[in-house]
């Protein structure tokens, strides 16, 4: 894909850390959901099939003690780290390489030089790695295979990192506890097979927080307004690509004010009394016309 930018003087940027709190969110909503079969009780309830308390009915796992193995500890894996710990797990990762020890420490995190030792120790596994053909099935049917019986899977990341076909049997056949999944292998087109109890599932919405909206937008902004050195007159910060355009500033300018007023109000994303206003009219406020628009583009290459 970046060959393919370069050739036709196509500029690519990303913006890093903006879904970092809001996947860890989710991740540990998931661990906590399937753990205590949060998605049976409902289901249970809302069809009118719970009856009475049982001191025995629904029992789940607590999670205080319990070993929590991190596949991927970057951004995502440690927000993540930080959360878990609160609730007492014990906190173990599988990463490309180690992390600094001083970061370890304050995660009280334990790092893991071989993946398949780590499943086979852990109560929950979550996979929190990019996707990559490296990543592709790191949770094989083998490593599906070497984990504890009472364990759980959680993904948040990207569905072809499972071997999805693999994880069916596994809830089918109850050789693990269960699965908490936000991603899927051909989404939105969900395997009809996966509907096990032992599974709680999201439509791919671990992102999906309007405090995550609103900063992907301001930091597009911001690298928008780097091409026009106005009104901000610094470097593009998150740039992937070599290659430099110009965006004519009358349609930028005339399109972002068209979505919101960003460069009035970007302080907002320093005082947090001003951002509530921002969240609580945040549906009339995004309508992502930026989706249908045509920036004016103009090459600045020799």
């Amino acid at each position: 894909d970046l060959m393919s930018a370069r050739d036709k003087r196509i500029i690519i940027t990303n913006t890093p850390g903006v879904l970092t709190e809001d996947t860890a969110d989710m991740a540990m909503l998931l661990i906590l959901g399937i753990t205590r079969r949060m998605s049976e009780g409902e289901k249970m309830l809302r069809a009118g099939k719970w009856k009475i308390w049982s001191p025995i009915g629904m029992l789940g796992m607590r999670l205080r003690d319990k070993n929590l193995g991190i596949i991927g500890m970057g951004r995502i894996g440690q927000a993540l780290a930080l959360r878990a710990k609160i609730f007492g797990l014990n906190i173990h990762y599988y990463n490309r390489q180690q992390i600094n020890e001083d970061l370890e420490k304050s995660l009280c995190a334990t790092y893991w030089a071989s993946l398949d030792q780590m499943i086979t120790q852990m109560n929950i596994i979550s996979l929190n790695c990019s996707s990559t053909p490296d990543t592709h099935h790191i949770m094989s049917r083998r490593r599906i295979g070497l984990m504890q019986k009472n364990a759980y899977l959680i993904n948040t990341t990207r569905g072809d990192v499972v071997d999805e076909d693999a994880l069916i049997e596994a809830l089918e056949e109850k050789t693990i506890a269960g699965a908490g999944l936000d991603v899927y292998k051909n989404e939105p087109n969900i395997n009809p097979e996966l509907q096990s109890s032992a599974y709680w599932a999201t439509p791919h919405i671990a992102g999906h927080s309007i405090d995550a909206k609103f900063m992907g937008s301001f930091m597009i902004y911001k690298e928008l307004c780097s091409f026009t050195k106005a009104p901000f007159n610094n470097e593009i910060e998150s740039l992937i690509n070599p290659e430099i355009r110009a965006i004519n500033e009358s349609s930028l300018h005339e399109t972002l004010n068209s979505i919101y007023s960003f460069f009035d109000d970007h302080e907002a994303l320093k005082d947090s009394s001003k951002f509530e206003d921002y969240r609580r009219h945040y549906p009339e406020r995004y309508e992502w016309k930026h989706f249908h628009t045509n920036f004016i583009i103009t090459h600045k290459l020799k």
